[in-house]
């Protein structure tokens, strides 16, 4: 596992003596429900969990000898640098690749062309013997 994840999976809640949240409520249901489209519905959920998340955040502290958040942010500022590094050098790459793939069917191209008009020259010759 990465450091990164091993970090995460390190870091718990303060205990406490019974959790501090509640599952959200369930959906509206009925004339309420019936109303909303699937997508408002998905909003309305995803902002009553963000509500809750923003609520218990100053609660949340790391276990002693954990990373601290700071350590986490810099640890994610890191990889997010690596993978834009491996994304740039994969979209040269690519472009590397193209490049070549375009330089081979262009030498194709004319040795194709060459064969055909060596062909061309051959036949012509054998019909002017005729």
């Amino acid at each position: 596992m990465t450091p990164l994840i091993c970090a995460l999976l390190a870091v718990q809640p303060a205990p406490a003596a019974a959790p501090a949240y509640a599952l959200p409520a369930a959906p509206a249901t009925g004339a309420a429900a019936a109303t909303l489209t699937p997508r408002q519905r998905l909003l309305a959920d995803g902002e009553r969990l963000l509500a809750q998340a923003q609520a218990e955040r100053p609660a949340w502290k790391p276990l002693r000898g954990a990373p601290t958040r700071a350590d986490l942010d810099t640890s994610a500022a890191g990889l997010r640098r690596d993978l834009d590094t491996l994304a740039g050098t994969g979209e040269t790459d690519s472009l590397r690749l193209q490049a070549a793939m375009d330089r081979l069917a262009k030498a194709m191209s004319t040795l194709s062309n060459l064969m055909k008009a060596r062909h061309d020259v051959a036949m012509n010759s054998i019909r002017n013997m005729k």
